[in-house]
């Protein structure tokens, strides 16, 4: 018999973080920002960069555990709902004149997660925090810290801009030791990661009204956990698959950046508009991005990316990661009390299709649909 790792509890605390990191806004001592850089964005583009570093630092013949990644990601977002909005620098001053030590609030969040989740699941989120992978992550945090500065620069006042950048890049030398960090911060991989962060800017849902607005970007972190967990659902002893489609969420709208989104219902009503339109995100991609990559590096983003070919019959999984996505956004929307019909028809419609998903998820979907069907 498998030994699973993942419960309902989990999924619950899982969906419910994410939820929280959805609403959470950043910069909001800087300047308003609408929305569009909330915490979910942010863990997104922190596993972006994280891939990308990874695999620079692999292809020099050094080891790394791709698998750590994800278990990284989640106790970040973990962590972030409990600090909330207060900065990694108002903490150390903090910490400093209360004489707390930066790891007994780790393992006051750590506490915390293990309340909220099965002890097998809790057990496997469990990561060195000294190791290869952890430094690469927390680095990684820091380049899309101020690639978000830079792109809220006249939002803000130019002094607060100045003691931001100068804050953040005496944070990055801490890091200057770590493989391949010059070429992480080159100007050609700085220009994919801006386009990997402008997906923040393409709204979810766009053509009806929305309480608890999803950009694309945050909207690729939650498939990405959901496909984790999904994978670790059905194939518990498989760390290297639940990766492989961990990613794959991570990537999966990136040509969006280009193509816009159209929906599925809409590629799926004329035949052959779904195949062409793959193959347009195959142009931009290559246009945009494999074309000034290194040959290994693109190939390690084609490896996670649907269109392609190899990934074929990963298809159909991931899109149950990515419909249950959709229905948990929905959900989202009526939670915070829209009353739009379009959202309640989305519940209904996808709740009718619940036995095409695995047993937890399924028991997630019965809830989160009972918790507001009355409502």
């Amino acid at each position: 018999m498998k030994q699973q790792i993942v419960t309902p509890k989990d999924l619950y605390a899982v969906n419910s973080m994410l939820f929280e990191l959805l609403c959470l806004r950043r910069w909001s001592e800087v300047t308003v920002t609408n929305g569009k850089f909330t915490e979910v964005s942010k863990q997104a583009l922190n596993c972006m960069i994280s891939y990308f570093w990874a695999t620079e630092i692999a292809h020099t013949g050094a080891y790394v555990d791709f698998t750590k990644f994800p278990k990284l990601a989640l106790f970040r977002g973990f962590t972030k709902t409990m600090q909330c909005d207060v900065s990694e620098c108002n903490l150390d001053i903090i910490f400093q004149l209360g004489s707390i030590r930066k790891k007994d609030f780790s393992e006051m969040i750590w506490d915390e997660v293990s309340r909220n989740t099965s002890k097998t699941f809790f057990q496997h989120l469990q990561v060195e925090t000294d190791c290869l992978e952890a430094r690469i992550y927390r680095a990684a945090t820091k380049v899309s810290t101020l690639l978000e500065l830079h792109e809220i620069r006249n939002l803000i006042a130019e002094k607060d801009y100045k003691l931001k950048c100068s804050q953040l890049k005496a944070i990055l030398s801490e890091y200057a030791d770590l493989p391949c960090f010059d070429t992480i911060m080159s100007a050609e991989y700085q220009e994919i990661f801006r386009n990997f962060s402008k997906l923040r800017n393409r709204i979810r849902w766009a053509k009806h009204p929305n309480i608890v607005q999803c950009s694309v970007l945050g909207h690729m972190f939650d498939v990405a956990c959901f496909a984790y967990l999904m994978s670790l659902d059905v194939k518990p002893a498989d760390k290297s698959l639940a990766t492989k489609f961990f990613f794959m969420g991570i990537f999966h709208d990136f040509p969006e950046c280009w193509t816009g989104d159209m929906p599925s219902p809409i590629k799926d009503s004329l035949p052959g508009l779904r195949e062409a339109t793959e193959q347009f995100e195959n142009m931009v991609m290559e246009k945009n991005v494999y074309s000034h990559l290194p040959s290994y590096m693109a190939e390690a983003i084609r490896s996670v990316m649907l269109e392609d070919e190899e990934n074929a019959h990963f298809k159909s999984f991931l899109k149950k990661s990515d419909n249950f996505s959709a229905y948990v956004e929905c959900w989202r929307e009526i939670d915070a009390g829209s009353h739009h019909k379009y959202y309640r028809n989305v519940l209904q419609n996808d709740y009718k299709k619940k036995e095409n998903l695995p047993h937890n998820f399924r028991l997630l979907m019965e809830n989160l649909y009972e918790s507001c069907h009355s409502t």
